[in-house]
């Protein structure tokens, strides 16, 4: 679907990935990610480690599973540094936007929850049980 979709630095991803990204924050979703194939695994990395807390604890578990595909992730992104600088790299990963379909409807990706948010939507759950 993406490679299909791809245009003008937009890649269509699955709505599966939006929901990976969205919630990332907030719960386990190693094996929602385990799910992706290989190229969507590598775009939801990038746009994690880009967006995300590094330092959250959920985060933190979430990459875990994915430490080669991370290195290997971190050795292209410095061999693309090391061939065009610092501000052109960011620059490059920043120029693409993601968005998903669904019932032939353009969605863009969802926001990631704030720390309060997150504790709301656990307290929910909770309480839900």
């Amino acid at each position: 679907m993406i490679l299909e979709e791809y245009n003008n630095g937009k890649f269509c991803v699955s709505e599966k990935f939006a929901n990976i990204f969205k919630y990332f924050n907030v719960y386990d979703q190693i094996d929602m990610i385990k799910s992706l194939d290989n190229l969507e695994l590598f775009l939801l990395l990038n746009l994690c480690v880009e967006n995300h807390d590094l330092d959250d604890p959920i985060v933190i578990s979430n990459f875990k599973p994915f430490d080669e595909e991370l290195h290997k992730l971190y050795e292209i992104r410095k061999d693309i540094f090391s061939q065009v600088g610092e501000n052109e790299l960011i620059s490059k990963l920043i120029e693409y936007d993601y968005y998903y379909k669904l019932d032939n409807n353009v969605y863009d990706m969802p926001k990631i929850f704030n720390k309060g948010e997150v504790r709301e939507i656990r307290l929910n759950n909770i309480f839900d049980k």
